[in-house]
C-alpha cells in the first residue's frame, strides 16, 4: 500500500485505530475525569511508563491531545484535551451509559449528570438532530457511500498490555466491560460489520479484512461475553451464523458517534464510507445527544458530573 493510498483509508478504519485501543482507552478515560499530567495518568491506569509515553505521544500527533507547559524550571508539561479531543465526548457518554446498564457495578464509582440547561438529572440518549427522536437500529437506512470503498486498514500491530485488567476492574474504573470490547479494534470492527448486515464467517472476513484465527478468536469470545448469538442456519453441513443480542444492540449509539466523529475528522476527498438516514424522518443522520428530561441537546459545558 503507497503513503497516499493510505492516508485515504476510510475514516471508519483510522477512527478506530485511533481510539479502539485498551491503553487508549484507559488514558482517555482518566482524562474525562480530570488527569493531566504524566504521573496522574499513570497512576490512574497503573499502565506501564513505556506504554503511557507511547500513547500520550500518539495522542498528541494524531491531534487529541496538546503539550502545555506549566512550569519552566524544570520543564514541565502537562496534556490538555484539543477541540478534536473534546469532540470524543459523545462516545464517552454513550459508552457510560451502555456501561451503566449492562455491566456489574458492584463496588465501583457510579457517576451521575445533571443537565445544568434544565437543572434535572439526565441519562443522555442519541437522538436524530432533525427530529429530535431517538435513534433506534431499525429506523436507519445505510447505503455504501463514495468513500467505502476504502475500506482496509493499514495496522500496527500491538500488544497485550499486562494490568489491563486490573487497571478495568478498578473501582475507579469507568469502562471496564466496554473498553474490553472497543479496546480490541477487531472485536470493535465485528460489531460494526454485524450492524452492517454481516451475519456469516465470510461476510466478516471480507469485511474487516481480519486474518482466519484472529476473526475465529473474535467471534468466539463475543459470543462468550453475550453479544453475539451463534445460530445453526444449515445442517448438513453445519453452518453457523453470529446474531446480535440485545446487550449488542444497546452498542448502536457508540458506533454511530465513532462513526460521526471519524468522517467530521478524517474525512478526505472521498467522501464518507456510508450515508445513513433516519427513515421516521426521511433525513440524512446527524446524530446528536439529548437530555432525558427535557429533550434538549447536551455537551461538556452543560453537564455536570457528580461521582457517587
Amino acid at each position: 500500500m503507497t503513503q497516499q493510498a493510505e492516508e485515504k483509508v476510510g475514516a471508519i478504519w483510522r477512527a478506530v485505530d485511533v481510539v479502539c485501543d485498551a491503553p487508549t482507552l484507559l488514558i482517555l478515560e482518566s482524562a474525562w475525569l480530570g488527569a493531566r499530567r504524566f504521573d496522574q495518568f499513570q497512576q490512574a491506569t497503573g499502565l506501564l511508563k513505556t506504554v503511557v509515553s507511547k500513547r500520550l505521544k500518539t495522542l498528541v500527533d494524531v491531534g487529541i491531545f496538546y503539550r502545555h507547559q506549566y512550569c519552566e524550571r524544570p520543564p514541565r508539561s502537562e496534556y490538555r484535551f484539543t477541540e478534536m479531543g473534546f469532540d470524543l465526548f459523545p462516545i464517552a457518554l454513550m459508552m457510560l451509559k451502555w456501561e451503566q446498564t449492562w455491566s456489574d457495578q458492584t463496588g465501583r464509582i457510579r457517576i451521575s449528570l445533571k443537565h445544568t440547561a434544565c437543572g434535572q438529572t439526565t441519562e443522555p440518549y442519541l437522538a436524530c438532530a432533525a427530529c429530535r427522536e431517538p435513534v433506534k437500529v431499525g429506523d436507519i437506512d445505510r447505503k455504501p457511500g463514495p468513500g467505502a470503498d476504502a475500506a482496509t486498514g493499514n495496522y500496527a500491530k500491538r500488544r497485550r498490555q499486562a494490568g489491563l485488567k486490573d487497571a478495568r476492574q478498578a473501582p475507579t474504573a469507568l469502562f471496564e466491560e466496554i473498553s474490553d470490547i472497543f479496546g480490541d479494534r477487531w472485536a470493535a470492527l465485528l460489531v460494526r460489520a454485524a450492524f452492517m448486515g454481516e451475519r456469516r464467517y465470510d461476510g466478516f472476513l471480507q469485511a474487516t479484512g481480519a486474518s482466519t484465527n484472529i476473526l475465529t478468536d473474535r467471534l468466539k469470545r463475543l459470543v462468550e461475553k453475550g453479544l453475539f448469538e451463534r445460530v445453526a442456519y444449515q445442517q448438513q453441513p453445519v453452518r453457523h451464523e453470529y446474531r446480535l443480542t440485545d446487550k449488542a444492540l444497546d452498542i448502536y449509539p457508540i458506533l454511530l458517534c465513532l462513526l460521526d466523529w471519524g468522517e467530521r475528522w478524517f474525512a478526505d476527498d472521498l467522501g464518507p464510507s456510508v450515508i445513513l438516514t433516519h427513515k421516521p424522518c426521511g433525513h440524512a443522520l446527524k446524530p446528536i445527544v439529548c437530555c432525558s428530561a427535557c429533550g434538549e441537546p447536551v455537551d461538556r459545558r452543560s453537564l455536570e458530573l457528580t461521582i457517587a
